[in-house]
């Protein structure tokens, strides 16, 4: 993602065979789940990490430097949700008017992103449990597809057939074929 100076506002990294968004400015980067070698309070015991997922978030509208990365707890399924671990996301025009304020503003801080495809590693109250680990397509709500996990409403998640292409699963998403 460039900058005002078309510089690029991040880029990744990868850990452990992982990839992660790293601010373009920042110098060193250290995982986030390890909070920077430093042990946290987390329930698991002293030296586990409170879990955190990376999302890039807009704190203010504007252009494309507002787009900010930053953590935030992971998410958890309320009742009629899931978790997806987005793989793919779609951008698309609606994310920029969300970015902007227009034409209507949104609420914020948001996560923008109305479409991804990925996989279910949590069920809710009411979901079923045997969508777990499987692939899906979401769209159709404003729910903060920038983000490792989405928490989703069932009524806007597409199961996917285990071996469907989840970039392709996004860009349908973003933009439907024409059936005419």
């Amino acid at each position: 993602m460039p900058d005002r100076a078309g510089q690029a506002a991040v880029s990744w990294c990868v850990h452990d065979g992982r990839r992660c968004i790293v601010p373009a400015k920042e110098t060193s980067h250290v995982h986030p789940r390890t909070m920077g070698g430093r042990a946290s309070a987390a329930p698991g015991g002293p030296d586990e990490p409170e879990p955190v997922v990376l999302a890039v978030q807009i704190w203010r509208h504007g252009g494309p430097e507002e787009l900010v990365v930053g953590e935030r707890a992971d998410p958890v399924p309320a009742a009629g949700q899931v978790v997806v671990r987005n793989r793919w996301i779609g951008v698309n025009y609606v994310d920029l008017q969300h970015r902007e304020g227009r034409p209507y503003p949104v609420q914020l801080p948001l996560i923008p992103g109305t479409e991804a495809a990925g996989t279910v590693v949590a069920v809710g109250p009411g979901a079923d449990r045997d969508l777990v680990g499987a692939p899906v397509a979401h769209f159709g709500h404003l729910a903060g597809a920038y983000a490792e996990l989405t928490a989703v409403p069932l009524e806007f998640v597409v199961p996917l057939p285990p071996d469907a292409p989840l970039d392709i699963a996004a860009a349908v998403a973003v933009a439907p074929p024409d059936t005419s």
